[in-house]
């Protein structure tokens, strides 16, 4: 278990964010100083790299929810979990495209929340496990017995691996 993970808790209302620190204390998660606003969510994600951000719907600020939880996820690989009170059918399809690791509904029982960071959590590590540098890839490719190749729009070979290379046309 990821019992020392460092969690980021956006929130509104201060009651709730201190209910939640207190309870994800308790769990033995390191809690980071709470945040109420996109923008301050943003830039302490940058500066403090938490495991996990739990973000509230919705937040103050002149960034709303959703685009702040794309920053931290796109520009940090940060994962996010959202925490909100109810959503219609096309509020959660626009949360969806923005990839969160999970949903938790208000009001929660302590062991949804924990559940949902424990899941989060997993699967960010997960991800990490299957991902291959950039150089990596390119290594793969040019050793590859397949001929690989890219094309351009008008099908013209931008590039080949060394495979191709050597079978004649």
């Amino acid at each position: 278990m990821n019992e020392e993970a460092k969690i980021l808790i956006v929130e509104n209302e201060q009651a709730i964010a201190l209910e939640t620190q207190s309870i994800l204390k308790s769990m033995g998660y390191d809690v980071l100083p709470i945040v109420s606003s996109g923008e301050e969510a943003i830039r302490k994600a940058q500066e403090w790299q938490p495991d996990l951000v739990l973000i509230t719907l919705p937040i103050q600020g002149e960034i709303e929810g959703v685009e702040v939880a794309n920053q931290i996820r796109t520009r940090f690989d940060i994962p996010v979990v959202y925490i909100t009170a109810n959503i219609s059918n096309a509020q959660m399809e626009e949360l969806m495209r923005s990839e969160p690791c999970g949903f938790i509904f208000k009001p929660f029982e302590d062991m949804e929340l924990h559940a949902a960071i424990q899941m989060a959590l997993y699967r960010c590590k997960q991800r990490e496990r299957h991902w291959i540098p950039a150089n990596n890839y390119n290594s793969i490719i040019e050793h590859s017995h397949d001929g690989i190749f890219l094309l351009d729009d008008d099908y013209k070979f931008i590039s080949t691996n060394n495979t191709l290379r050597i079978v004649p046309f």
